[in-house]
């Protein structure tokens, strides 16, 4: 794998199935470990590389940025006042932003983060322009996803501050409870849901941080389709695992 901005060099998983391994491959909309693709100085983090694409993150402010904390190999967001956030950028360094079609084969979302933001509202992730699409740590039995501003509340009951977890939303194009969150590949709750979601950046959203207590990210990985059962248990396995 690729060295991180000091010159580490770190390889955790196996040759034989990567994020572009599931059935419907072409779905793949973004694939980002804090494993490779990080540029860093004195683990202020400036660049964090797609590695499905040419998409980047590139920090929000130019006088703030996230940490990169090379022990857990995870991005960090403390929400200070000039914005350690992460848009989504294209080749070009222009801002873009993901619309994920809940009609068109549905869509996936993966990641592993810590949980420092349970109770305290803070945003991961969610939509660049506006405030319409989210997940938020919300209080210490929810975790909250907001989808074209409606929120969704799932079952996040027993998860602990300071701990590492996989979530895995996985949303059909149609029917009741089509919207799964698997919790360290559990399922945890059912919602319906049948609007789009919209992503743009990391560690807030609407342009701005909303990390009101650090939490950290260690990968990312979103479909623009229902993934199966089998790709979801071979991501977990290989890629979204929180002791990866």
């Amino acid at each position: 794998m690729l060295g991180l901005g000091a010159g580490i060099t770190n390889s955790t998983t196996p040759d034989f199935f990567t994020p572009e391994s599931v059935a419907i491959a072409s779905s793949l909309e973004l694939w980002s470990s804090a494993t490779e693709g990080v540029t860093e100085v004195l683990n202020k983090v400036s660049n964090w590389s797609d590695l499905s694409s040419t998409k980047q993150f590139l920090k929000l402010a130019s006088n703030s940025a996230p940490t990169f904390d090379p022990v857990a190999a995870s991005i960090k967001f403390e929400g200070t006042t000039n914005g350690d956030a992460l848009v989504l950028n294209n080749a070009s360094s222009n801002p873009v932003e993901l619309t994920l079609d809940q009609t068109d084969g549905g869509y996936t979302i993966c990641f592993i983060a810590s949980v420092e933001g349970l109770d305290s509202g803070s945003i991961l992730f969610g939509s660049k322009t506006n405030a319409n699409n989210a997940f938020k740590f919300y209080d210490s039995d929810i975790v909250r996803l907001t989808v074209a501003g409606s929120n969704y509340d799932f079952d996040s009951s027993g998860l602990n501050d300071d701990e590492f977890y996989s979530f895995m939303f996985v949303l059909g194009d149609g029917g009741s409870n089509n919207a799964k969150l698997y919790i360290n590949n559990g399922l945890a709750d059912t919602k319906t849901i049948t609007e789009d979601f919209v992503f743009g950046m990391i560690g807030g959203n609407n342009n701005a941080p909303k990390s009101e207590t650090e939490q950290r990210i260690k990968q990312i990985i979103i479909y623009n389709s229902e993934i199966s059962d089998a790709d979801r248990n071979s991501l977990y396995t290989n890629y979204i695992s929180p002791s990866i």
